[in-house]
């Protein structure tokens, strides 16, 4: 799990102008939604669970969490927010989309939902989740089945 995590941080950090990160719970309170709001962009990777596929692999589930904030509610502001969200979202799917991990496993992408859009008196923010499945063949089965 951990390698296909720090796979996963390691492509995402090569986007330029976004800051990468491991989720730590800075989504579950509003106030704490705040704090990041002045790290936006932001991507967040959060594992959520894996499942057994075959009898020599699994599939991790990972939930990709895209942040971006606007510090101004004028409309075009806003639209500009719109389009540089959207685009992040497909730069992240373009670098993860069937690449294949350096343990042998293959990225494969989940649904993208919009959770939370949000106006205040200082401006915009928005946030997506992309879920990303990896396959991993489970070594410790070979090695087992050796002996």
């Amino acid at each position: 799990m951990i390698e296909s995590q720090g796979f996963l941080f390691t492509k995402l950090n090569e986007i330029r102008n976004v800051k990468t990160s491991i989720y730590q719970g800075e989504l579950a309170e509003f106030s704490q939604t705040l704090v990041i709001a002045n790290k936006a962009p932001l991507i967040l990777i959060d594992f959520i669970g894996d499942r057994g596929l075959l009898n020599l692999e699994s599939e991790l589930e990972f939930s990709i969490y895209i942040v971006n904030v606007t510090q101004s509610i004028n409309t075009e502001s806003r639209n500009s927010s719109r389009d540089d969200t959207l685009e992040l979202i497909d730069t992240v799917d373009k670098k993860l989309s069937m690449t294949q991990t350096d343990q042998g496993g293959v990225v494969r992408l989940g649904g993208l939902k919009k959770v939370f859009d949000s106006k205040s008196q200082k401006g915009y923010m928005t946030i997506f989740i992309r879920q990303v499945f990896v396959t991993k063949v489970r070594h410790h089965h070979i090695l087992e089945e050796e002996n």
